[in-house]
């Protein structure tokens, strides 16, 4: 692998190891080390809504090991979770599943708005490069039809694994449905230790440009953005939206329907789309 293309992480270790061989000459030299990386979501639960937690190898990659993963909840503390559950040793096609009330009678609450991440991993087989995440899905359901979803986690955008110097992140959804019956909404989670502030920007289809922000989001946390101040009437559907955040953040965006409040939609970001 060429120095340029390390990422922070790589080098650090690699300047280590240089110290260390010049102060132990026996230690065995360094393989070019690339690293599972975490994902986050989101858990929602309450007498209405519920999420389900599904992890499977096979839904990645196709190749036979040994997989195991780690799931853990956060509340107010983000340096602590509130829950953690780790997998027994899971074959390719083997699948788990946590749910909701599972986590609420652990955590001792009845409701969930929290922020969780999955650490999923293999001892024998490689990833193929710094974005390779074995990712889980979550799927969150209603008794009366409020929500319907199923999204995998998202990327967790580390330093360990990409450097940036912006000052912003971007994560931009090319087109989402204006009108007055349907209007867009935002979860946005810092999966880092750090508060952090976000801003939504909505660019309609005359090039004209809303903004609202900034908002705070705790470390490990998860914020909702109802969209209710949007001047629906001013602006020309469809339109394109984009979530600034200072750290990496990750959003997920959907379309409320006003007149029955439900969610008719919610979609995860590609990371192409993600700058």
């Amino acid at each position: 692998m060429h120095t340029e293309h390390l990422t922070t992480g790589q080098r650090a270790r690699r300047l280590a190891h240089r110290t260390l061989k010049a102060l132990v000459p026996a230690l065995p030299p360094l393989a070019n080390e690339l690293e599972w990386a975490p994902s986050g979501n989101f858990v929602l639960h309450d007498e209405n809504v519920s999420t389900t937690i599904s992890f499977s190898p096979l839904a990645v990659t196709r190749s036979p090991g040994t997989y195991f993963w780690e799931f853990r909840l956060y509340g107010d503390n983000p340096t602590q979770p509130i829950f953690t559950r780790k997998s027994r040793a899971l074959a390719l096609e083997d699948q788990e599943t946590l749910t909701s009330a599972e986590l609420c009678a652990a955590a001792g609450v009845d409701r969930l708005f929290n922020y969780c991440e999955v650490m999923a991993w293999s001892p024998d087989v490689r990833p193929v490069g710094v974005s390779s995440v074995l990712v889980s899905f979550h799927h969150f359901t209603s008794k009366d039809g409020r929500i319907e979803a199923h999204l995998p986690a998202a990327y967790i955008w580390g330093a360990a694994r990409f450097t940036r110097t912006e000052r912003f992140h971007y994560e931009n959804f090319p087109a989402v449905l204006l009108s007055p019956e349907v209007r867009p909404i935002a979860y946005v989670m810092n999966p880092f230790v750090r508060p952090m502030r976000y801003w939504i920007t909505l660019t309609d289809a005359n090039g004209r440009d809303y903004e609202e922000g900034p908002f705070r989001v705790a470390g490990k946390g998860v914020s909702y953005w109802s969209g209710e101040r949007i001047p629906l009437p001013q602006l020309a559907s469809p339109a394109g939206l984009v979530v600034r955040s200072e750290s990496k953040g990750n959003a997920f965006v959907g379309s409320l329907h006003l007149p029955t409040g439900r969610m008719v939609d919610l979609e995860h970001l590609h990371p192409f789309f993600s700058q």
